[in-house]
């Protein structure tokens, strides 16, 4: 029997405090739109609706509607634990904003490899050789294990993806989830 496949949601990732880059990366112009908007562009032609994950004082004028974060302080789990309780029937594909070497074509596999049967599609990182949760697809059998997880402050979810069933991915290159994380590295992109 094949398993059912629950419709697909989009989250762009931006809720982080930027501390290195001195200001909101989300914000970011890249392509001439925000960097939050743009990975919500990326990932839209996957998704039946797309939203931005933020804090309550990151959210501004945008085309896109925006989830805000449950929980302050415990990084990008916060993003992906507001979603699906926002939303608990559906998978989230989410992307992470300063993620610039993620392509369409790795998006593509992503979905099109897509496993509904395990907890999370997502690529291994080729720097930590561990899953890769903020280019990632989380179906709503992960919904249970986050939250429990955030409650025992086990906030990693590379961790989590690790000690679940989940389908892994190669990664198509080596630099793909390099984040930019200061000026001087979103200046070389």
């Amino acid at each position: 029997m094949l398993p059912i496949v629950s419709p697909l949601y989009g989250l762009a990732l931006a809720g982080g405090h930027s501390t290195r880059m001195k200001q909101d990366k989300g914000l970011m112009l890249y392509d001439g739109m925000p960097r939050r908007e743009y990975c919500c562009a990326m990932i839209s032609p996957y998704c039946e609706q797309v939203f931005i994950s933020c804090r309550e004082e990151q959210v501004t004028p945008s085309p896109y509607k925006f989830i805000v974060d449950e929980y302050r302080d415990i990084g990008p789990v916060s993003g992906i634990v507001s979603a699906m309780s926002s939303h608990p029937d559906v998978a989230w594909l989410v992307l992470a904003c300063d993620l610039y070497n993620v392509t369409i074509e790795a998006l593509l596999a992503l979905v099109s490899q897509r496993d509904a049967s395990k907890f999370a599609t997502a690529f291994t990182n080729p720097s930590t050789h561990r899953p890769e949760p903020l280019c990632a697809i989380w179906e709503p059998a992960s919904r249970k294990e986050l939250i429990e997880s955030v409650r025992r402050n086990q906030t990693g979810p590379s961790y989590l993806l690790e000690s679940l069933d989940c389908k892994i991915l190669s990664a198509p290159h080596s630099t793909m989830f390099d984040s930019v994380n200061t000026p001087e590295e979103f200046s070389t992109q």
